[in-house]
């Protein structure tokens, strides 16, 4: 790749934070021209392969690519250098998921959790599973995402370096509810972290870079640091899903580290 390099930044409602963080990295960054394709939700399973481009197959989707990106509604992946991906269901709340109603014999809370901060009550019962089993299925969780769907479209087509963003750990604000206590007090909030940390990365297709936050960014290693949530609405509302441009801002400084490094090892291998 030479001159400026054209990445495609493509994610759910993930994306708001990346965009945001760009806004304020931007004019430090030369050599880099970002393009954000994103919506929220599932919208972008909307978003399929045909030859060379990805194009969304409803007009809601069209229109909200169409915002991202300032005026376009399909990618070209022919005239991309580099892809960001972000969130599109990648994350840690797949495990989290996975722990409310599936458990191995390694973690030491047994009983149910009706409530779990930030995600939907829920009435299960949990079922004791064995430790393989319990990693099977996260990676399966983590496999059938959007992100990966979408990857695998992209290396279909083209093999220019993709970035996976993970989406953000769930706000360390979620512990003031108070849901969080008997998880953390069992020492399988922990457990869950390093679960994640280790499987998370035999979901990733290969030849992907995956991307997560370094440890300065998160608590009690599963969730990410107050500094870098949404700020409360009006009414009090407080988002404990989404982060700030500061943590996109942070998370872009890696992944463009990422892509420097890789563009001088392969100048060196070529010179070499």
């Amino acid at each position: 790749m030479t001159g400026t390099t054209r990445v495609c930044v493509l994610g759910n409602s993930h994306l708001a934070s990346m965009k945001s963080g760009w806004e304020q990295v931007s004019d430090h960054t030369d050599g880099y021209e970002l393009t954000f394709f994103g919506a929220p939700k599932a919208m972008m399973d909307d978003l399929v392969l045909e030859g060379r481009f990805l194009v969304p197959q409803t007009d809601k989707l069209k229109a909200k690519l169409r915002i991202f990106s300032e005026g376009s509604d399909k990618v070209d992946l022919k005239r991309v250098d580099a892809f960001i991906i972000v969130g599109l269901q990648f994350g840690p709340r797949r495990i989290a998921q996975l722990y409310r109603s599936h458990r191995s014999m390694a973690f030491e809370w047994r009983e149910p959790l009706r409530e779990l901060s930030p995600m939907a009550e829920k009435d299960e019962p949990v079922t004791a599973i064995s430790e393989r089993l319990f990693s099977e299925a996260l990676v399966a969780g983590l496999t059938d995402t959007m992100a990966v769907r979408l990857i695998e479209n992209i290396q279909s087509v083209t093999e220019r370096p993709v970035y996976l963003v993970s989406a953000p750990f769930f706000s360390e604000l979620a512990l003031e509810t108070g849901d969080w206590d008997t998880v953390i007090g069992a020492g399988d909030v922990s457990r869950l972290a390093q679960r994640y940390r280790k499987f998370v990365r035999h979901a990733v297709p290969g030849d992907v870079t995956l991307i997560l936050p370094p440890n300065r960014m998160i608590r009690h290693g599963f969730f990410t640091a107050k500094e870098f949530a949404v700020p409360a609405l009006d009414d009090g509302f407080q988002d404990l899903v989404h982060a700030n441009a500061d943590y996109g801002a942070a998370m872009l400084r890696t992944v463009l580290a990422n892509m420097r490094k890789a563009a001088l090892t392969q100048k060196d291998a070529q010179a070499a």
